[in-house]
């Protein structure tokens, strides 16, 4: 394979691996603000998160295994670098950590907001593991989310009255929600580049070869 096939394969299968991994991560952003609105509303969420996630999931898949076969012999992944590591290794160590002191001083409508402020952090790492600039993007939606969250909105609200009542943590409802558009947006945009990429490598791909 010549030095520009790789550097297309690498291209491809980034985009396609990133696209997966926001599109999983997105679903449980969704599935966390799904759950906390409760009642019938969240079935109807949860629903929609899976008529939204699973497309999007074979897209990426379909998009892994052909750029497999028209460009062979390269893994293509991007996130093999230390900056990689370290975003990754700052969220595993933070959110858990974060999780802990919230819930010792009972301050769980913080959670959401707080964690979507780490995971956007650990984006801007992404940033230099991969040089896509999409990912600064999404670090900073995510952050301006939960700030705005909890400064715009009250963090629960109880609806209904009587035995039909039920509490709701409207941050983690909008916060969920709403990290759940902002990844699935990029993943859709590196879905786009991927098949963009791909079907520039069949035009110019001898016959013989697909």
């Amino acid at each position: 394979m010549s030095q520009d096939s790789s550097a297309v394969s690498a291209r491809i299968r980034g985009a396609a691996m990133g696209a997966l991994i926001t599109v999983i991560f997105g679903a449980l952003w969704a599935w966390w603000g799904d759950l906390a609105l409760g009642g019938l509303a969240a079935l109807l969420l949860v629903a929609i998160t899976i008529a939204i996630a699973v497309p999007l999931i074979l897209a990426g898949i379909r998009l892994l295994l052909l750029s497999q076969r028209l460009l062979p012999g390269v893994s293509g992944n991007p996130f093999r670098v230390l900056s990689y590591r370290l975003a990754m290794a700052f969220e595993a160590i933070t959110i858990p950590v974060a999780d802990v002191l919230l819930g010792k001083e009972h301050l769980a409508a913080f959670m959401a907001p707080v964690t979507a402020m780490i995971v956007g952090i650990h984006f801007f790492g992404l940033v230099a593991a991969s040089k896509v600039r999409l990912y600064l993007g999404i670090g900073l939606a995510m952050c301006a989310l939960a700030a705005l969250t909890m400064l715009l909105l009250p963090a629960s609200e109880t609806v209904g009255s009587g035995a039909a009542s039920h509490h709701i943590i409207i941050w983690t409802v909008v916060v969920g929600l709403g990290c759940a558009a902002i990844l699935w947006a990029s993943a859709v945009d590196r879905l786009m580049y991927a098949y963009e990429e791909t079907r520039q490598v069949i035009k110019q791909a001898p016959r013989n070869r697909i």
